[in-house]
């Protein structure tokens, strides 16, 4: 075998060196997995994704709301043609693998998802997946672990529209300036999309205060058309205008491509509405809790009209401040906006301070003793915002028990599976 400390020094899958990574004193199977990755299968999807000559190829990256842009592409793409788009939130080299392993000579179309971890781990994937369409929606600071500044997570993800050729179509949110940019490196042709005046697909009169989602008038040239979604929040606007451009590309109508998105509903945990037989509705927000993204949320508070509002905080990512000054603001933010705020964890000491003329802010250590507190005060018409990263609280679990029953109410329990699909959800905690 190969000695493991003389492996080539070229980037790996997730933007390391391999000699960093691979050293004959540290040997670990995921290394070998990483070798293998980038010498054997990312070539060999590649030499697929050449087979597929007629395929329109879209990938899509952003810091936040890629998945629901790949979703509505998908949808509207899928409405006229054959074809087939990456799985859920999946968006490494693996994942890349498999759609392109799947692919058929048949297929109109293929959307993957793309995630920035670092420095340089676009490269691979990008140089595999050869695309002809390129969508970024946004770039934020949530990637504080793997890039030094948000301007490098931007130099990154303009990797996508670099790599595009000359033919193909870069769709750019036309409201973030370090997205607009990216215009200016990019071989393709440029769609910008969004409110701002010079985008081409722009979106005007947009509303979207709970219960009634996101709706706006778009604006394509010459041409008006409304446009109503099932989604909750204006910040899903790029999204929206992003599946258009993709689809006006693929030669689907807007209008018929808005018809589709009409129907589409949102992406489960990513302010997913759950109406509950008792009047009280949850919108669930518990996929990821970035920083940077929080005034989105606090926005949909802010906007919605309901008897009481709720919000209910878990953990947040992605953050280099301290934990005992950055929720105590975030609280009062939210409470700024709500009725209540309900803190979960162990941070009973950080001094939770109400704003004048705010909502109350309540502490509690656990999951199911925010479930007891809202089965005690929760009444009809009343919203509740759940928002938090998805691990390690699983909130899920307010709904879960609200809908179905839950029996496991574990702390902190380490497992990386959504609670409805464990097998520990119906068993006691001991």
């Amino acid at each position: 075998m190969t000695d493991p400390g003389h492996f080539p020094d070229v980037p790996d899958v997730r933007g390391r060196r391999a000699r960093d990574v691979i050293r004959a004193d540290s040997f670990r199977p995921a290394d070998l997995a990483a070798w293998w990755a980038r010498r054997v299968l990312l070539p060999l999807a590649r030499a697929r994704r050449r087979q597929l000559g007629s395929t329109l190829v879209v990938g899509i990256t952003g810091s936040s709301g890629k998945t629901t842009t790949k979703r509505l592409v998908a949808a509207v793409l899928a409405s006229r043609f054959p074809g087939r788009a990456s799985d859920g939130t999946f968006n490494r080299w693996i994942q890349l693998v498999r759609v392109l392993a799947r692919a058929r000579s048949s297929d109109r179309y293929l959307v993957q998802e793309i995630g920035a971890r670092g420095r340089g781990s676009l490269d691979q994937l990008v140089w595999t997946l050869e695309p002809d369409v390129g969508v970024v929606v946004s770039v934020g600071s949530e990637h504080r672990s793997g890039f030094d500044s948000i301007e490098e997570t931007a130099r990154e993800k303009a990797k996508l529209v670099a790599a595009l050729p000359p033919g193909g179509l870069a769709v750019l949110n036309a409201d973030d300036a370090r997205v607009r940019a990216m215009a200016a490196g990019t071989r393709a042709r440029t769609a910008l999309v969004g409110r701002a005046e010079d985008a081409d697909l722009r979106a005007e009169n947009v509303a979207a205060a709970w219960p009634q989602p996101l709706r706006f008038d778009l604006r394509a040239g010459d041409e008006r058309l409304p446009v109503e979604t099932r989604l909750h929040g204006e910040h899903w606007v790029p999204a929206v205008l992003a599946a258009l451009a993709v689809g006006r590309e693929a030669g689907i109508p807007l209008a018929e491509s808005a018809a589709v998105i009409a129907r589409e509903l949102p992406e489960r945990h990513r302010l997913s509405e759950v109406r509950l037989p008792n009047g009280v509705t949850i919108l669930e927000d518990d996929w990821k809790a970035p920083v940077w993204s929080l005034e989105l949320a606090i926005d949909v508070v802010r906007q919605a009209r309901a008897a009481r509002k709720f919000v209910v905080l878990g953990y947040l990512s992605d953050t280099s401040r301290s934990p005992r000054q950055l929720y105590p603001e975030v609280a009062s933010r939210f409470a700024a906006v709500a009725d209540r705020v309900i803190v979960v964890g162990p941070r009973k000491e950080y001094g939770f301070r109400a704003p004048a003329g705010g909502g109350e802010i309540v502490v509690v250590p656990t999951t199911h003793a925010a479930h007891e507190l809202l089965e005690a005060t929760l009444l009809p018409g009343d919203l509740v915002l759940i928002k938090a990263n998805s691990k390690p609280l699983h909130l899920e679990r307010l709904v879960l028990a609200r809908r179905e029953g839950v029996q496991c109410w574990r702390h902190d329990c380490g497992r990386v599976v959504w609670c409805d699909d464990c097998r520990l959800r119906s068993l006691p905690e001991r």
